[in-house]
This record gives structure tokens, sequence and C-alpha cells, in this order.
């Protein structure tokens, strides 16, 4: 859940240097240091028992600051005195800096509390340890997770190499707390990535949050960054003051057993404020899990050698103090790492070594066993090529259509997942001589007719407007004619067609202006015409960290599912050319208001699969199943000059809140899945 939480931690940290104590399938090691049972009458076959260090991974407190120690002035004055930093004025500028001397941490949890602000405040994390010295203002950079001078909005932003803040990454647009509140600030430093949040110590909430993958923004540029923390507060005349300020460090564990090929390990975790799970490979090579209920994410890093970067996050209820089931299963070349959710891995990666070594952070009684048969029959993504795929299932059979600037196409599939050589449906400018643009195909049949429209560019008309064709079969050939513009004279990009079990029929759109924003309108549909009944309204803002990039402010689509009477809008966040992504929001009403999940993106980009955007949702083909059709990059760091078409598995899960339950998508998956139920 979205809540504070103070830390404890014990992460992965210079994986090699992992002891490990090799269990067999028969039964754990006999040895005092790998904190299993020696007496294997005691327990089942196969088991053996985690037990958790010794927290050290205190590196810094307010406590060391009281003592006269590990704190160095950079810039300005600060002065600590019953346990609070404050600012004072000082005339070589508006803010003051001081370095926590902790030596160069690996990955770390920096927090405090900022109480009484008028102004600003920050961390500043991921330092260059060598230019972290001097008492000059340009004697420290890094990244700056703060509340900003105007002491009600937040931002993550870059320090660079000459001390000034060279921009944000991402910063709220609109006030997230009051000046006097109390606020506890939070960041998360794992291989190359930040998640900072801010949650509000009076009531819990969490009211400001974003992530950041070093290196991925027009603003960064950093030359080098380390482990360093420190510390800058903007000048209010000495009013706010920082107090609890802890940072942690997040270290390795030195328990592990031997996962065979073929084997799994399953056992139930109670978690910590945070806890970890690595799979390496006897070259030192694999995976690491990192369990975080203070942001309530799963951030996967890529383990090589000495290097760990990023892989994958999910953003799901964690709860300390809650039982997880956990378990990892090594076989057919691919390492699966289950968490909360037992039915479907949250985490598939390629691992194809005959062992690897589990660890721990966490005491837990694990059992090894035999892994789960795979499927006889599988699929694996992508499924075919193209860009903004859209479904129709109609009479046992799917229709996938794709288009590109002059032509649009349709292939055909019994399941699904194979699909049939592309055939075109439409030659846009047999049409309509004067079209010099088309993209963004969508699909509806209705009394018998098949509609097909795009957002389309004429020599005229070089606004974007959506014009449709029409046909009696869902293969074509659809005609388009020139005034068969869609419902308004507006620049906007059509979005999905919703049918709502009164009968009325919803078309969503895109429209423009300070973002991409998404609307709903009610349509009619007869005689192979399209009408508009209402108005098109906004329901859908960008306004979050997912949705905005160094392109801008993007939210778009707009695909409606409903699900126990509310309505669940997908929709695609940031640009195609980004990392892109699909959030959610849900109503009580198809108009709203819409309350945007707390857990998004619900499908994020990983180390393999980068622009995994736009969504349409369709059933399986015994109707027991949902999946969702989206595309991604064909290559990781094309931007979205070519994409491909891949499909999974969208499932619901309670809400332990008590709230609507939570939309999640399995994926985006690379390697074999069980086909669709009913193929």
């Amino acid at each position: 859940m979205r809540r504070l939480a103070k830390l404890f931690s014990l992460i992965l940290s210079g994986a090699l240097f992992l002891s490990a104590c090799a269990v067999s399938p028969s039964g754990p090691a006999d040895t005092a240091e790998s904190g299993a049972k020696t007496d294997a009458q005691t327990e089942p076959e196969g088991t053996v028992r985690f037990t958790a260090p010794e927290d050290s991974s205190l590196v810094f407190s307010s406590a060391d600051a009281e003592a006269g120690a590990k704190v160095k002035p950079l810039y300005g004055s600060i002065r600590f005195e019953n346990g609070e930093f404050r600012a004072a004025p000082d005339k070589k500028g508006d803010y003051s800096t001081l370095l926590f001397d902790t030596g160069a941490l690996g990955d770390f949890i920096a927090e405090c509390d900022f109480a009484d602000h008028r102004a600003g405040a920050g961390l500043i994390v991921r330092a260059d340890a060598e230019k972290a010295t001097g008492e000059s203002a340009d004697s420290f950079c890094g990244y700056l997770a703060y509340i900003q001078t105007d002491g009600v909005t937040a931002a993550l932003g870059v320090v660079s190499d000459g001390g000034k803040k060279k921009g944000n990454v991402y910063a709220s647009e609109k006030a997230v707390t009051k000046t006097g509140t109390s606020l506890h600030l939070r960041v998360l430093a794992l291989a190359d990535y930040l998640i900072y949040t801010v949650t509000d110590n009076a009531t819990g909430a969490e009211v400001f949050r974003t992530e950041y993958r070093l290196g991925d923004s027009k603003n960064d540029g950093l030359s080098a960054t380390s482990g360093l923390v420190g510390l800058r507060l903007y000048n209010d005349g000495g009013v706010g003051y920082v107090k609890n300020m802890e940072i942690r460090s997040l270290k390795p564990v030195a328990e592990a057993l031997t996962l065979q090929k073929g084997e799994s390990f399953t056992a139930t975790l109670t978690q910590g404020k945070t806890e970890h799970l690595t799979v390496l490979s006897e070259s030192g090579a694999g995976y690491a899990f990192h369990l975080d209920a203070g942001s309530d994410t799963v951030l996967v890093t890529r383990v090589t050698g000495w290097s760990e970067k990023y892989a994958a996050r999910f953003s799901l209820p964690i709860t300390e103090g809650k039982e997880y089931p956990v378990g990892v299963t090594l076989a057919d070349g691919v390492c699966r790492f289950f968490f909360a959710y037992e039915d479907y891995p949250l985490f598939e990666g390629a691992m194809t070594d005959k062992t690897a070594a589990v660890n721990a952070s966490f005491s837990c009684e694990s059992v090894l066993s035999d892994a789960p048969a795979a499927p006889e029959k599988t699929y694996q993504n992508p499924v075919t090529t193209g860009a903004d795929p859209v479904v129709l299932y109609d009479n046992g059979l799917y229709y996938l259509y794709t288009c590109n600037s002059k032509t649009a196409f349709v292939q055909t599939s019994p399941d699904l997942v194979s699909w049939s050589e592309k055939t075109v449906c439409l030659t846009f400018k047999e049409q309509i001589p004067s079209l010099t643009l088309a993209m963004s195909p969508i699909i509806l049949k209705y009394d018998g007719i098949y509609y097909l429209w795009f957002c389309t560019k004429t020599a005229s008309q070089t606004d974007a407007r959506t014009r449709y064709a029409t046909a009696s079969s869902p293969t074509g050939p659809f005609t388009m004619k020139a005034e068969n513009v869609v419902l308004n004279n507006a620049t906007e990009i059509a979005g999905f067609p919703f049918l709502d079990d009164d009968g009325k029929l919803y078309l969503t759109h895109t429209r423009f202006g300070g973002g991409n924003h998404v609307y709903v309108q009610e349509i009619k549909a007869e005689n192979g015409a399209l009408t508009a009944v209402s108005a098109a309204r906004a329901v859908i803002h960008p306004d979050s960290w997912y949705e905005i990039d160094d392109y801008g402010k993007i939210a778009e689509g707009g695909m409606i599912v409903k699900h126990n009477g509310l309505y669940y809008m997908l929709y695609a966040a940031g640009h195609y050319k980004g990392h892109y992504g699909i959030a959610y929001a849900v109503a009580k009403n198809i108009y709203g208001p819409y309350q945007k999940s707390g857990y998004n993106e619900i499908l994020s980009f990983t180390s393999n699969a980068d622009g995994v955007g736009s969504s349409w949702v369709v059933p399986s083909p015994d109707g027991s199943e949902l999946f969702v059709v989206y595309h991604r990059h064909t290559e990781v760091g094309n931007e979205g000059a070519s994409r491909s078409v891949c499909v999974d598995r969208v499932v619901f899960e309670p809400d332990p809140d008590g709230g609507p339950d939570l939309l999640r998508i399995v994926g985006p998956t690379s390697t074999p899945q069980k086909l669709p139920s009913g193929s």
C-alpha cells in the first residue's frame, strides 16, 4: 500500500561476495553456517531454513550529527541542534549544502522528515565522489530529490558538474502539500534506478512519487555517479528544519542454497520493510529481486559480473509484516520469479545454467521440489509486426488491423497468437487522393457493419482529423468517403469504442493542449454512418511521473473494460519513442471522475522490451481469460522506428485495502507462455 515505512533493508550489493551453502534436493546441508537445521528428521524432505543476519545497515543517523560526526559542510551554513538541521541565511547564496561522510555507498535508502518549512529542502544522491569535496557551490553534484523553493511542489532534479541545477527529471505541476506541513522524504537508490517518494506525516498518504533510470533524461548528463549522499536546505530564515535523518546501506547476505535445473524454490516470506532474493549462476550472472514495502515496488536488476543494472519494475501492494508466497523456478532456460501471486510469475528472464545459487535476506523455511511441468503448447512474444494493433473477435476468428501511411492491413488468427500473412484491406489514396497521413486504426462491428477509422491529414487539412471507412466483411474491402469525418471538427485521434450494458455506444479520443488528454463521447452508429450524441468530455489528464518525459505530457488511447460494474480505462502513458507504458484509472461512471491506480504503470519497460504501449483487450477463444494486445519497439533503443505486436494475460486481483480490484498485466513477456484457453 502507498504508505510511510521506516527503513530496514538488506539488499544485494557486490553479489559476487555472497557465500553459497549448497543444499541438495534431499535435504539441507549439515553446516552451522548455513542456518539450516542439522536434524533432517525434523523437517520435510527438501527443506532448508534461511536465517536473516542481524541488521547492520545503518550508516548514518541524526545521532551521528549530535555527536559531531559524519557531517561535512560544503556550502552556506547549516547548523544542527536539538536533533534538527536548519539553514541559516548566508551571504554566499540562497541555499546551503552539506555532505554526510558515510563513505561511498553502493545501494542505499536515504530518508528524513522535513517540518515547518516555508521554502525547500532535498536530498542529493548518487553524487560524483571526485566533485563532492571543496568548499564552493560547484563542489557537489548529483540527483536532487527535493521540495521546491515554493515549499509546496516537489521534483527530482539534476545538479550538474557546475554545482547548479541543470533541470528537473520530473516536477509536480500543482501543489502536493502546504507550507508548514511535516513531510517524509525517501529515496531508494538501487543500481541505476531511483525511486523518490514524499509522504504526509500526519495522514500517511503518499503525496508525490517519481521513478527514474539514470541517464534517461536530456537534463541528465552527469559525468560520474557514486553512493554519496548530501542535504540541501533553501534558506527560509531558519524556520523549516530536517530531522530523523537516516541513511541505510543495502547490504548483501551470506545465505544460499543451490537450485538445480528443473527445480523450484518456494517459501513464505514475512515482509520486512525491504527484502531481497537473488538467483545467481556459477559465473555470478543472474537476477536480484528487491521487495520494497516503502514504495510498494518490486525492482528487478540484472547482475552480470561486477555490474548490476535495471531489468524491470512492478508496482503492487506490499505491506510490512504481511506474509507472501515467494518462489523461483529454474527450468526450460528460464528463471521465473513468483511473489504475492502464485498463478503467474511476476518476472521471467533467460537463464540457461544448470544450477543457480538462491540467496535471501529474510528468515524462512523453504522447500525444494521439481518444477511444474511446462505447458505442451506455448507461444512467444512478439507474435507479429506492426504498430497500434487493434483486434476484433468475430465468429470464432481474430482479426488484427495495422497500417502504414499508405495502406491498412488485416491478419487473421484462430488463437490470438498465430497470425496469417498481412493482406491489404484499404489503400488510402485510392479512396481520398489528398490524404497525406493515416495512422492508428480502430475497428468496430455494429449491426453487421464493420467500421474502420484512422487519424488522418490531407493536403488542405494539416491538423489531425479522424476519418472512417466501412465494409460488409472484416477483411474488407473498406471504402472511405471524403465527407466521413468522425463526429467532431476538432484536432484529435480517435481512441477506442465501448458498447455499454445499456446499449449505448461510446468512443474515446485523444486531444491536445498542454499535453495529450483522453476524452469520452457518446456516439451513434447507424446504416454505416457515425454521429455524435453528446460532446466529448475530458477524463484523463497527464500529470503523473509515468505520463511525462522529455517528449512531453502524454496520456492517450482509452480502452475501457467493465469489471464488477466499474469502468477500467487502460491508456498509453508517455511518448511512443520513449519508454512508453500502460496505466489505468477506475470510475463508477463512464464520464468519471476517474481515479488513477496507485500502482501504475501496469506494463512498464524492461531491459529487453521497450516502448510497451497501446492496449486492446480481448477474450481468449473460450472467453475464460482476458488478453491485452500491445506493441513494443522491435529493438531496445530504436525509439519506435519499427514495432512488434505482443499478447499477454490480463488478470484482476483483490485490493488488500478494500478498494476496487487491481488490474494486472502479466508481462511484458519474452519467454514461452501457455496458449490462450480454448485454443
